[in-house]
């Protein structure tokens, strides 16, 4: 089953987009399930495409100093997942793995990439959908930071949940 612009609609990230973008992003995207453990991608590969989850969590991750991952941030339903494919050099910063059933919608990055360039409205909508994310994640990221600091906590390893 691909994504109909209806189905994209009714996804928090791209309740503003107007019809004629999310008939282009349909165009781009396709329905995917990904089991538990799965590597979604992998810090520093090339970066091709993005994910909005209807369901399930996912763990973007880094690796620590030791070279061990670390949990930086747990997305779940109605979250965005990768923004690396945007801008260059479209190689991912973190990486991602599957922590339960994932139901989401994927897009392809290149694809997309072109349809924002040719279509100005999409580009913009794209951008600021995808600013608004970091935002977001920079606050959450900044919040877990002061209460590790606060707590004296060490950050959380990727094997907890």
């Amino acid at each position: 089953m691909d994504p109909t612009p209806h189905l994209l609609s009714e996804l928090p990230f791209f309740r503003d987009f107007n019809r004629e973008s999310l008939r282009l992003l349909s165009a781009s995207a396709m329905h995917v399930r990904l089991e538990p453990g799965v590597e979604i991608f992998r810090e520093g590969e090339p970066a091709d495409r993005f994910y909005v989850l209807r369901s399930g969590r996912i763990a973007i991750e880094t690796r620590g100093p030791d070279g061990q991952p670390m949990v930086v941030q747990v997305l779940g339903a109605g979250e965005l997942v990768g923004w690396s494919w945007l801008l260059p050099p479209h190689r991912w910063q973190f990486s991602a793995r599957t922590l339960e059933p994932v139901d989401a919608i994927c897009f392809a990055g290149s694809r997309l990439r072109q349809a924002c360039d040719a279509e100005q409205t999409l580009g913009y909508q794209m951008v600021r959908g995808m600013a608004e994310s970091l935002v977001q994640r920079l606050a959450a990221a900044r919040t877990k930071l002061a209460e590790q600091i606060a707590t004296g906590k060490p950050p959380p390893v990727s094997s907890a949940p």
